[in-house]
């Protein structure tokens, strides 16, 4: 995987900035991290690894149900639709 780091903006609301200035180091405390940008790009990691996750095991149950029928009652059934698009992982 390519190592190279690029510069994006990101808008957060200020109470999201201060609970981030909290857990950074500066020259008042020791923080959990060492800067905003280690502590944001440590959170997108483990948001996209979740995320990616949860599309894997939601592809997975959505692929092993596509082909079954669901009754709605007596006399309506509605074969389940795959909508998920399929999602390359790292």
């Amino acid at each position: 995987m390519e190592k190279t780091i690029r510069i994006i903006t990101c808008n957060v609301p200020v109470a999201y900035l201060n609970a981030i200035d909290k857990l950074v180091t500066n020259n008042k405390h020791q923080g959990l991290y060492p800067s905003r940008s280690e502590l944001v790009r440590i959170a997108v990691r483990e948001f996209l690894l979740k995320e990616l996750e949860a599309a894997k095991e939601f592809e997975r149950l959505n692929y092993s149900a596509k082909n079954e029928t669901v009754a709605l009652n007596d006399s309506e059934e509605v074969k389940s639709v795959v909508f998920w698009k399929k999602i390359k992982t790292p």
